[in-house]
């Protein structure tokens, strides 16, 4: 058992912070052992005893990497950025994508810093300030414009950047969604459901989900009806729907930009007193957990966010290790779930 290490001891006889060669020290074992060690690198020569004692000394003597002093000997910092967008309020979608690449970033040794990319055309985003670390590579997530434009003014730019989501960037890697099988999937879920009136809820009135939906409404005769929400929470959509309900009547079926529109449309239907899914069936997208854990269960596109972070992931360590490899591209085609809210 590792004997306890009087931190204060180690930390006032260097007036400094505890460094690898103090782990070492303690350890009985070389630095290089103790930076193979923390890094979490592989070897056959550290015994799995070794690697225990060591990160149980660093915590013990209070032991944080320098990124500073590691970015000057070997040109990394083991640092990534995940660039998102701004929401008005917090989103578990990208809330849960955040979490799965930050999770998978521990496994390959390196830490996230997420930073909220502003896409109000209106506001300038100042690149700047989201570079303002030397990073080793760039996640972004449904942030194609910004990521073209920051390219587009800085040029020679070589940090490796790895677009994800369904807006990407043609020049960089990326896994792209693709969202309209899934899409076409439930509007004609809808319509074979015996809907005759569907609408389609949005702050995005015309982009690939709205295609999809306006095709099959077209295929099958009928007229395509859209309800423009400010934004994308389920407060904005609970009360948009409510407002346009009391104004024009409750479509009796309905498809919405993302599951948090669909669940406060599900909310909206359940307080105007229609049954879901005989008066209405609503339909999301994107395979948030809470969509499933509502009083009736929501129906979605559901996005694979696990198999898209871990391709992510694979792209951009393969990028920083190989600049020079050949651009790497996935798509990944989000299914149809069809669950209580729209089974009729």
């Amino acid at each position: 058992m590792t004997q306890p290490i009087d931190k204060q001891s180690i930390q006032s006889s260097t007036n400094r912070r505890p460094t690898i060669m103090d782990i070492a020290r303690e350890a009985n074992v070389s630095a290089w052992t103790v930076s193979q060690a923390i890094n979490g690198h592989l070897s056959a020569s550290i015994s799995q005893p070794t690697r225990d004692r060591v990160l149980a000394i660093a915590a013990q003597i209070g032991y944080r990497p320098n990124h500073a002093a590691r970015a000057l000997v070997n040109a990394r910092t083991n640092l990534v950025a995940t660039w998102m967008r701004t929401h008005v309020e917090y989103s578990p979608y990208y809330g849960r994508i955040q979490h799965s690449l930050q999770r998978i970033a521990r496994r390959y040794g390196y830490n996230c810093i997420a930073e909220d990319v502003v896409l109000d055309e209106v506001e300038q985003q100042d690149f700047s300030k989201l570079i303002s670390w030397p990073m080793d590579g760039v996640i972004a997530c449904d942030v194609g414009g910004p990521v073209a434009a920051y390219l587009a003014v800085n040029p020679r730019e070589r940090m490796p950047i790895v677009n994800i989501g369904a807006w990407s960037v043609d020049t960089t890697d990326s896994v792209k969604l693709d969202l309209v099988p899934g899409m076409l999937a439930a509007a004609r879920h809808l319509v074979d459901g015996g809907c005759t009136r569907i609408a389609y809820i949005s702050r995005l009135p015309f982009d690939m989900r709205s295609e999809a939906y306006s095709s099959v409404m077209r295929d099958a005769g009928r007229r395509a009806e859209f309800i423009e929400a400010a934004v994308d929470t389920r407060v904005c959509a609970r009360e948009t729907l409510t407002a346009y309900a009391k104004e024009h009547g409750l479509p009796d079926g309905l498809l919405c930009e993302n599951d948090d529109v669909a669940i406060g449309c599900l909310c909206a239907a359940l307080d105007l007193g229609a049954r879901v899914p005989r008066d209405i069936a609503i339909v999301g997208c994107d395979g948030i957990e809470d969509a499933e854990n509502q009083v009736l269960p929501v129906s979605t596109v559901k996005v694979p966010i696990e198999t898209m972070c871990e391709s992510a992931w694979t792209f951009l360590v393969n990028r920083i290790n190989d600049p020079s490899a050949p651009l790497q591209r996935a798509v990944i085609t989000p299914g149809l779930v069809v669950r209580d809210s729209s089974r009729r």
